[in-house]
This record gives structure tokens, C-alpha cells and sequence, in this order.
């Protein structure tokens, strides 16, 4: 069963609008799913098992039952590295996440090749938060890993 990600709390049979337009086209072109199917929805305070009730501008669902399941590591696990070339850093982000990494921090290393200037971070961040999104949706974890951007090695420390 598909899962999404929603950042609010819930209770039983409790209605939502999923409104991120990257899963609503997931859900309806993607998956083709329709009313009165079901799916995952992690929230903040657990995993429910919902009905969809409407797909139009948005997705309107309601949740069903709460499931009980633990598939995160007892310990948090940050993975700091120095940027590598694009789609390196990014099978690293996704595999990484799929192992269980709670975040994740690149920086700027003296020996780096790839270079960052602050008008490209903010849009790099979106890509990379993109991508653990999605990996945390497929491995089944409960949380999405965040990605920060550190420009010095040494403000890691401070």
C-alpha cells in the first residue's frame, strides 16, 4: 500500500486534504488511485491506515485505523559529508535514508570539486529534501530525513 507524509496530528476518523501537488499527481496519475481507495499516511504523532473520499484540486482522506509500527533505528544516525558530484550525492542521500539516517549535513570541503554559491543552495536543499522524501516513502520509514547545508566544515563543530 502507498504511503505519503502529512505534518499534523491525528486521530481516528479524522479528515485531511493532502494539497502537496507532487503527491496528488503521485496519487492520481501515478498510482490512478480513485475514491474509496487506501492508503498509508504518516503522521506526526503515528501511521494510519486512510480512505480517500474525494480527488479533485486535492485529496480529501479520512483515517481508518492507527497501525502500529516501529521501523525506525533506536539511534539517530547523522551523515555529514563533503559535496561530491550531483547524482553521487544523491544515491547517497537515498540510500543513506533508506538505512535509517535521521539527517544529513553536506559541506564544503578544502579538496571538494563540486562548489556551491549561495544562490543555488536554496534550490539544491529542495532537490535533496525531494529525494530523502521520496526514499522515506519507499523503505517505509516513518520520518523524512532532514538536509541542511553547512558552507564551513568548522561551524559543524561550533
Amino acid at each position: 500500500m502507498q504511503r505519503y507524509f502529512l505534518k499534523e496530528n491525528a486521530e481516528c476518523h479524522q479528515r485531511f486534504f493532502i494539497t502537496q501537488k507532487e503527491d496528488i499527481h503521485h496519487i492520481k496519475n501515478v498510482m490512478r488511485l480513485s475514491v474509496n481507495d487506501e492508503i498509508i499516511i504518516n503522521f506526526l504523532n503515528g501511521t494510519y491506515k486512510s480512505k480517500i473520499l474525494s480527488t479533485d484540486d486535492s485529496i480529501e482522506i479520512m483515517t481508518m485505523e492507527l497501525i502500529n509500527i516501529h521501523t525506525e533505528l533506536p539511534v539517530e544516525i547523522t551523515i555529514c559529508s563533503g559535496l561530491i558530484k550531483s547524482d553521487k550525492y544523491e544515491w547517497l542521500l537515498q540510500k543513506g535514508t533508506e538505512l535509517g539516517a535521521t539527517s544529513f549535513i553536506a559541506t564544503h570541503m578544502d579538496r571538494s570539486i563540486v562548489k556551491l554559491t549561495e544562490s543555488k543552495v536554496n534550490k539544491k536543499l529542495d532537490r535533496w529534501q525531494k529525494i530523502v522524501k521520496e526514499a522515506a516513502e519507499q523503505s517505509y520509514c516513518q520520518m523524512i530525513p532532514e538536509v541542511k547545508y553547512i558552507s564551513n566544515l568548522n561551524a559543524i563543530y561550533d
